[in-house]
C-alpha cells in the first residue's frame, strides 16, 4: 500500500487585533488657548474701565475739593465784609427785619413828634445833635473802610463785587441825609416862629430821603451776604406781628 504522504498543511491566519485609538484628552476649560485669550481680553477691557473710572473719580473729588475751597474763601471775605458793618452800626440803630434797618430810632421818633406838634425843637435838640453826629462817624467809617484788599482775587463774581460796593456806598449817603436831617433839627431850636417850622419840615423831608437811601445799601448788604450762603437771623415777632394790642 502506498502510504500518503503528508500533505503541506494550509496554515491558518490568525487576525490582529485592532489598533487602539488614540482619544485626545480635552484640557479643562480654563486651560484652554480661546478661553485663555477671551478672559485676558475681558481682564484687560476691565482693567482699563477700572483706571478710567479711578481717574475720572479721582478729578471730580478733586474739582469738588477746589470748588468747596473757592466757596470757603468767598464767604470768609464777605463775612469780614459783614463783621466790619456791624461794628459801624452797632451804634445807631439794630436790625428790623432782614430788609430793613431801624436807624437811629431815637431821633426818628422825636422827628415824628415834631411833625405832629407834639414836640418842640428845643425839646429834642439833644437828640438831634447827638443823632447827626453818630450819622456822621458812621458814615465817615464806612467810606474809610479799606476794601481792596478784602475783595481782590477772592474769587467773587462782578454782581457780588458790585453788591458789597453799592451797600457801603449808598449806607453812608444815607446816614449824611441823616445827619443834614439831624442838624437842621438843631438849627431850628434856635430860629423862633416860621424859619424853625420850616426847618423841621426840611428835617421831616431829608429824613424820609435818608430812610430810602440807606434802606437801598441795606438790601444790597443782605444780598452780599445771601449770595455767599449767609443768612440772617430770624427776627422774633413783635406783638403786632402776634395780634396784640
Amino acid at each position: 500500500m502506498a502510504i500518503k504522504g503528508k500533505g503541506r498543511t494550509r496554515s491558518k491566519h490568525v487576525a490582529r487585533a485592532p489598533r487602539p485609538v488614540v482619544v485626545p484628552v480635552k484640557p479643562p476649560l480654563l486651560l484652554r488657548r480661546p478661553v485663555q485669550v477671551a478672559g485676558a481680553f475681558l481682564a484687560g477691557a476691565g482693567l482699563v474701565a477700572f483706571v478710567v473710572w479711578f481717574a475720572n473719580g479721582l478729578r471730580a473729588e478733586r474739582a469738588a475739593s477746589a470748588a468747596a475751597e473757592r466757596d470757603r474763601t468767598r464767604e470768609a471775605a464777605v463775612r469780614e465784609y459783614q463783621a466790619r458793618v456791624q461794628a459801624i452800626l452797632a451804634p445807631i440803630g439794630q436790625p428790623a427785619t432782614p430788609v430793613r434797618f431801624d436807624v437811629l430810632p431815637t431821633f426818628s421818633a422825636g422827628l415824628e413828634r415834631l411833625a405832629d406838634g407834639k414836640a418842640t425843637p428845643s425839646e429834642v435838640a439833644d437828640q438831634a445833635e447827638q443823632a447827626a453826629r453818630a450819622a456822621e462817624r458812621a458814615a465817615d467809617q464806612l467810606r474809610a473802610m479799606k476794601l481792596d484788599d478784602l475783595l481782590r482775587d477772592k474769587g467773587l463774581t462782578l454782581a457780588r463785587v458790585n453788591y458789597v460796593l453799592n451797600s457801603r456806598r449808598r449806607m453812608a449817603q444815607g446816614l449824611e441825609l441823616y445827619a443834614r436831617a439831624a442838624r437842621a433839627v438843631v438849627r431850628a431850636a434856635r430860629l423862633p416862629g416860621e424859619g424853625g417850622d420850616e426847618l423841621v419840615a426840611l428835617a421831616s423831608q431829608v429824613a424820609a430821603l435818608a430812610d430810602e437811601v440807606f434802606q437801598d445799601g441795606w438790601q444790597d448788604y443782605q444780598q452780599a451776604l445771601t449770595s455767599v450762603g449767609i443768612f440772617p437771623p430770624i427776627q422774633p415777632p413783635g406783638p403786632g406781628d402776634l395780634g396784640g394790642g
